[in-house]
């Protein structure tokens, strides 16, 4: 195909959560919170009465070591600790750090940032610089981001992001806005006043305002506000970059793009982003639990990867919840709660976009994670926040949805109704509906109704949800159609064409469900059909996507073929077992059978990009690989963490 392109039930961890209650609570207030702004009657007045040598004792059980002294927050009294795993074999590039922050919103995100300072610091300036004018690679534009040019670039880009990011605050609970000043001040007080409110804003709202900004530079959102500020952020990147006017113009108030971009090799890494994911059910495991396997492909900047921890939540209300990321994030692009409801997000660019940005969706992701007891309240817990991007969710639980099973795919975009047809221009309108049409003095007519074809199912708030028991129609199998298109656009180009195809969903067992970064749903598939969506793809992300979902699913496919149960990880935690779910999800490890997926890329460094992560839902345990790609992979069990601190053993 290359060429193709236990559970533990305590009842002290039960009662504890129970107690616990409450649920992040939405506001639209937009000022930040101040310390304390979300305390509640709920509190656990002896939960943080644990001695340093209890604390130490408990996690040395658990092949954790605590480093340094505790970090307590003085307005609520919480204290989070920075723990390093001890005894890897073989040793780690980086040293393996687990957080562990208790408390109100505010006082975690205050931990966080004292724990680990340096590491924050550097996601919030470096980190972000990089990885923020590495996006123009996408548009054929190498700039050194360290260079004064770079740095003008990522100054120009931020305006716009960051108004974007302001647009949108109010729409964030209001206790993940206090997490993010609780991440201020821990800075402040650690030694780096330079952090502001809006850098820890936009390190966790910036991926989807830059998505955002794109789209609307390109006059495709629904806001001529917005569509004009970034269509001004790029006016002045025409002047910083005067070699991105051989691929981009301004002209007559809206950008024309004269040619194909196409990255230099030396930088195309970088396009290599998406995300691999996959649930399996009762019926596909060992021991019937369920397991949750997700690969954060992102760019790391050389900052990431060191960065990375797993961090343990222990709230003073909601959910306790395991993670890896670094500190800095509110929201995360991973994880499990104490309830065995897991969550990742995979990118799929889409033309839903809204009036705003919305909420970003490692916060829509930390949502899920703090509030939600199964995949049901975890799909309305999606539903229920403002949403302005294009994303898919992969939710797993520890117990079966009567409708879904273990685990749902959420293909989801903005808020407001749309239907996936009226989001084309008109002229794709008219094709797709077996019209005739006129495409630079020549007919087309493809003579078959494709929209009528669709089934009358519509996004409810944004949301649609594609389980493992979902079956693909039929009229849509096969169809790959490309035509000629001499669209005004595109008449720069020799030759180019317009793609409409529809990838199928090609599980059929209703334990195994599989994502990457491809609409499945037809409905939603019709939003990547717009011609500058279609652009983007047409870079070579589709294709690749569609191999990583085929072959991720092959190796599921062949274990249930030889009459295997998939075990978790295997008896070595520092090595996936093969054909464990750990061993299924590090499948584009650069020491496996695709090596070449990365290695074949200039300049790679053998990092791995974001993590390779795998949960159980039936035990509470997570796993992951993250730093080099023969490091050992290191976790923690969310429920063993839970039963202990709440319960006081």
């Amino acid at each position: 195909m290359r060429d193709a392109l236990r559970r533990v039930s305590s009842p002290l961890l039960i009662l504890a959560i129970l107690a616990a209650g409450g649920c992040s609570s939405s506001s639209h207030d937009s000022p930040a919170p101040s310390a304390g702004g979300t305390e509640t009657a709920e509190s656990h007045a002896n939960v943080n009465a644990r001695s340093l040598a209890e604390v130490e004792t408990f996690l040395s059980q658990r092949g954790l070591e605590l480093v340094g002294a505790p970090v307590t927050e003085q307005s609520s009294g919480y204290s989070g600790y920075l723990a390093q795993f001890t005894d890897l074999t073989p040793a780690s590039a980086y040293p393996k750090y687990c957080m562990i922050l208790t408390g109100t919103p505010y006082s975690m995100g205050y931990q966080a940032a004292r724990l680990r300072p340096k590491d924050c610091h550097e996601m919030l300036t470096t980190f972000m610089l990089k990885v923020g004018v590495g996006q123009l690679e996408t548009l054929g534009l190498s700039i050194d981001p360290l260079s004064t040019q770079g740095r003008a670039v990522y100054d120009t880009l931020m305006v716009p992001i960051t108004e974007f990011s302001h647009d949108s605050e109010s729409f964030i609970p209001a206790d993940l806005r206090a997490e993010m000043q609780g991440i201020v001040d821990g800075m402040r007080d650690a030694g780096y006043p330079d952090v502001t409110y809006d850098d820890v804003l936009i390190l966790n709202q910036g991926v989807d305002s830059t998505y955002y900004l794109m789209s609307a530079a390109l006059g495709t959102t629904p806001s001529r506000t917005n569509n004009a500020k970034a269509l001004k952020a790029v006016a002045r990147l025409l002047q910083i970059l005067p070699q991105a006017g051989a691929t981009m113009a301004v002209e007559n108030g809206a950008l024309e793009l004269k040619q194909l971009p196409q990255a230099p090799a030396s930088t195309r890494s970088s396009l290599r982003q998406g995300c691999n994911e996959f649930v399996l059910g009762a019926g596909a495991t060992r021991g019937g639990e369920t397991y949750h396997g997700r690969d954060f492909m992102f760019p790391t900047a050389g900052v990431y990867e060191q960065a990375a921890c797993i961090m343990v939540y222990l709230p003073q209300k909601g959910l306790p919840f395991v993670t890896v990321d670094p500190p800095g994030f509110v929201g995360h692009s991973v994880g499990i709660n104490a309830r065995g409801v897991s969550i990742g997000m995979d990118v799929s660019q889409g033309a839903a976009f809204g009036a705003n940005v919305g909420v970003g969706s490692m916060l829509v992701a930390r949502h899920v994670l703090d509030t939600s007891t199964s995949i049901a309240e975890a799909v309305e817990a999606v539903k229920s926040l403002e949403k302005g991007v294009c994303w898919i969710y992969v939710i797993a639980a520890a117990h079966a949805d009567p409708v879904h099973g273990n685990g749902v795919v959420l293909e989801t975009g903005r808020s407001e109704p749309f239907t996936g047809p009226d989001l084309l221009p008109e002229w794709e309108q008219w094709l797709l509906s077996g019209s005739r049409i006129f495409l630079g003095g020549m007919p087309y007519e493809l003579g078959i109704d494709y929209t009528g074809m669709l089934d009358t199912v519509l996004p409810e708030r944004g949301v649609m949800v594609r389980g493992a028991d979902w079956v693909f129609p039929a009229d849509f199998s096969g169809v790959n159609i490309s035509i000629p298109n001499p669209d005004p656009f595109f008449e720069h180009l020799e030759r180019t064409e317009i793609g409409f195809s529809f990838p199928e969903q090609i599980e059929a067992d209703p334990d195994v469900l599989v994502a990457t970064n491809h609409f499945i749903l037809p409905r939603m598939r019709y939003t990547q059909f717009h011609p500058l969506v279609w652009l983007i793809y047409r870079l070579g992300p589709l294709p690749e996507s569609v191999w990583r979902y085929e072959t991720q699913l092959g190796y599921i496919l062949e274990n249930i073929g030889q009459g295997r149960r998939t075990e978790f990880f295997g008896p070595d935690p520092q090595r996936p077992a093969a054909y464990s779910a750990g061993w299924m999800i590090d499948f584009l490890n650069t020491n496996r059978e695709h090596g070449w997926f990365y290695t074949e890329l200039p300049g790679w460094d053998d990092h791995v990009d974001g993590h390779h992560t795998v949960m159980n839902n039936s035990t509470g345990e997570l796993r992951s690989l993250f730093g080099k790609m023969d490091d050992p992979w290191v976790g923690v069990n969310i429920a063993d963490f839970a039963a202990w601190y709440y319960g006081g053993r």
